[in-house]
């Protein structure tokens, strides 16, 4: 039985976004470990039955001592449970988990790193950029080794890998995010909709950084307010401590005393929240595919996202929703008002959003792929040394 490792930076991720695909491979005759710090979830991710090695990791630092102690600790793990594949999720694990395994040498496993989204380290920020340059030079040599998958939730982001010689074009491809439950996650109809005075709600769930437009979006509703539309915003979610680009508190506590936008925290009960909704927002600058926008097209709900390549994967503008210029408060607050003075295009919206979920981004149709691919990593590892690989 082939052993998987599935290495994350921070136990969060592993729990809402990796147990489909631990499950999948599980059924497919793997033995799964899962790899992360230690965090809340760690103990609900065992009691659904998974072992987890702890791997201690601080998501926000950048001091160069403590960043390679964290890839000595990964090394020293490879080397103690010699995984055949060694999947990372996050920047972090695929930097430091690919040069991890490349100095194992020849008992070295196959890498799959995927590449969510480019995050803080490929924004514009001055920061991410100086790290950029120290780091590049020493990671690029360990993330093109030919027994690395690099794997991607949009064209352009590989596309921007490949141009930066940070990925190889035949040990790359696209799988289109984790999927969606749309058996969970199903469709609603909605009485605001259908004529009912209730006030409509247009809501957004996302980690509270800059880069997640969550600014933008409290503008919005500020530019909507003063306006007097009457409608509510909600915003799911929590300060993510770890993150560089995380807002500070204060500032939300600023915003909270504004009015215009609801901040609910972080809340496990997405659904029934997404039920309650009549508009789902993103106002991100970089994704790879949301997942919150594939939830709430499986409830059917119109969408409104930014004009980027993550967000347009799932937002068909003028057939599912609209989609907006980054940093564009005026923009969002256009969009909300255009779709709810239309009902009859909301309906439209909403079924061909319930649609898009089903036919292209299930689970089953994206862990298939997974799968597929981890089905080809099998065959290469069989194929005698020097035997060409096709």
């Amino acid at each position: 039985m082939d052993r998987v490792l599935i290495v994350a930076s921070w136990d969060w991720v592993l729990y809402n976004f990796r147990l489909p695909l631990a499950a999948a491979l599980v059924k497919a005759g793997y033995e799964v470990i899962l790899v992360c710090p230690q965090g809340i979830y760690v103990e609900r991710i065992r009691a659904r039955g998974y072992r987890v090695e702890l791997w201690p990791l601080s998501r926000r630092s950048t001091n160069p001592l403590r960043e390679m102690r964290a890839v000595w600790r990964l090394r020293s793990l490879y080397a103690r449970l010699m995984p055949a594949i060694a999947h990372h999720f996050c920047l972090k694990p695929n930097f430091y988990g690919s040069l991890a395994a490349l100095t194992l040498g020849p008992r070295k496993p196959a890498v799959i790193n995927t590449f969510t989204g480019l995050g803080f380290l490929f924004s514009r920020h001055p920061l991410a950029g100086f790290l950029r340059a120290c780091m590049m030079p020493v990671l690029r040599p360990s993330l093109l080794q030919k027994s690395n998958w690099t794997i991607f939730q949009n064209g352009s982001d590989r596309e921007n890998f490949l141009k930066a010689a940070l990925a190889l074009p035949l040990t790359s491809r696209v799988i289109a995010g984790s999927g969606v439950n749309v058996t969970h996650f199903r469709e609603k109809i909605r009485g605001r909709q259908s004529g009912t005075s209730q006030v409509p709600v247009i809501f957004t769930a996302a980690r509270l950084l800059w880069d997640k437009g969550i600014s933008e979006i409290v503008q919005a509703a500020e530019i909507l307010r003063r306006r007097g539309v009457g409608v509510e915003f909600w915003i799911a979610g929590a300060v993510d401590a770890g993150n560089l680009a995380a807002i500070p508190q204060a500032t939300i506590a600023l915003w909270e005393q504004q009015g215009s936008v609801q901040f609910l925290g972080h809340r496990e009960d997405i659904r029934e929240l997404l039920e309650k909704a009549d508009i789902a927002l993103l106002a991100s600058e970089h994704e790879g595919l949301p997942r919150f926008l594939l939830e709430a097209a499986a409830c059917g709900l119109p969408l409104i996202g930014t004009d980027i390549p993550g967000c347009r994967m799932i937002v068909r503008d003028g057939l599912n929703g609209m989609l907006v210029p980054i940093k564009s408060p005026d923009a969002i607050a256009g969009a909300v008002t255009a779709l709810l003075s239309d009902p009859a295009r909301m309906r439209r919206y909403a079924a061909a959003s319930r649609q898009i979920a089903e036919i292209e981004y299930s689970e089953e149709t994206i862990m298939a792929e997974y799968l597929n691919l981890y089905a080809a990593i099998g065959l290469q590892r069989e194929i005698p040394r020097g035997a060409p690989v096709h």
